[in-house]
């Protein structure tokens, strides 16, 4: 009789990375328009990356999505190949958070380098949307899945 093979993702990591992935696909920052009524920006996180106006800055927003997706993509292979060690997973899962909260943190201290970024900066998370915040609870969530194995 055959053995049946049981698939074992780890949820709560593969969670974190569809809010990070879907983070970056949705409206990053809010407009505040005359009248107090807030508006969803247009700026989702690929029209943060241009190499020609500021590779740093690209390079941060790059990070964000790769680790995401490259995140997602390790956990649904590792479900179905099982000659992944559980140690080896663990790694490979907490390498893709960290590279995506070292983009992040690239975007947060390219905004701090000079005043007029600082000024700029202060409304980073002053004018932060959905996204940025789905963004911070992937990587929280994604952090966990690492740990908590369900």
């Amino acid at each position: 009789m055959a053995k049946k093979s049981k698939v074992s993702l780890n949820f709560i990591f593969l969670i974190g990375m569809a809010l990070i992935i879907v983070g970056f696909c949705v409206p990053l920052f809010f407009v505040k328009m005359p009248g107090g009524n807030i508006k969803a920006g247009n700026t989702i996180g690929f029209d943060l990356i241009n190499f020609d106006r500021d590779s740093m800055f690209s390079l941060g927003a790059l990070l964000i999505f790769l680790g995401g997706c490259l995140g997602a993509v390790i956990e649904l292979v590792s479900a179905c190949v099982k000659k992944i060690k559980p140690s080896l997973k663990i790694i490979l899962e907490l390498v893709c958070v960290v590279v995506s909260i070292v983009g992040g943190l690239i975007i947060f201290f390219k905004f701090n380098d000079n005043n007029l970024t600082k000024f700029i900066g202060k409304g980073f998370f002053k004018h932060a949307f959905v996204g940025i915040y789905m963004i911070i609870a992937g990587w929280v969530v994604g952090l966990l899945g690492c740990f908590i194995k369900k």
